[in-house]
Parts: C-alpha cells; sequence; structure tokens
C-alpha cells in the first residue's frame, strides 16, 4: 500500500507539474454537498500537520485503529491550504491510513466539511 500511496502522490505531483507549466488549473468543482456525520469519519490534517478524527485530535499511529472502530461508510478527508503543491508529510500517512479501509473517500475544500471536491471526466 506504501509503494501505490507513494506512487499516487510522485504521479500527482508530475500532473500538478504539467498542469503548471500549462497554464490550466486542476479539473475540479466544488459542491456544496456536507460530509454525513451519520455514516462517514472526518479526517482532517493541519497545515502544522496536526490530524484530527471526527473533530479530536488523533496520532497519526492511533488513527488508523480509531477508523476501524467506527462502523462507517465512507472517510471524508480535508487538509488546511488543500492548494498547496505539496501536502504536510503527515497528510500522506493519514491518506494512506484510510485507504488501508477500503472505503470510499470523499476529498472536502474546506476544514468544515462542507464543500466537496468533485473531479471532472
Amino acid at each position: 500500500m506504501r509503494i501505490f500511496i507513494a506512487v499516487v502522490a510522485g504521479a500527482a505531483m508530475a500532473i500538478t507539474s504539467y498542469v503548471a507549466a500549462q497554464g490550466v488549473g486542476p479539473q475540479v468543482e466544488l459542491v456544496h454537498q456536507p460530509c454525513d456525520t451519520k455514516t462517514s469519519a472526518r479526517v482532517f490534517v493541519s497545515a502544522k500537520g496536526v490530524v484530527s478524527l471526527n473533530g479530536i485530535v488523533t496520532p497519526i499511529d492511533a488513527l488508523l485503529p480509531a477508523l476501524q472502530k467506527l462502523h462507517i461508510q465512507e472517510v471524508c478527508y480535508s487538509r488546511e491550504n488543500p492548494q498547496a503543491f505539496e501536502p504536510h508529510p503527515v497528510a500522506l500517512k493519514a491518506l494512506d491510513a484510510v485507504t488501508r479501509l477500503k472505503l470510499p473517500i470523499a476529498f472536502y475544500w474546506d476544514a468544515a466539511f462542507q464543500e466537496r471536491v468533485h473531479f471532472k471526466r
């Protein structure tokens, strides 16, 4: 799984570099669609690498076990300053933990989990 995350992160950085060089923005749109707190967990990573699970600060090593205890159908993920080129290294560790659940991941633009990112085809 770590290799997959590294490949995905590397590909994302290469695509971002290409997109920046071409002068075109990413093909996404923000849709007002709050994260469903009854069926989803909310994972947020601050710019300083502090991880919160459902609003409670959670050490990165405790994130996966805490997520596994929840009965959820989806993970809502957001990070502070999402437009930044490189996320904090802890953000990649948080995504690694989230992907291990093998559940759908909904990306959000904001810390309040109101603006969901929809990728255009």
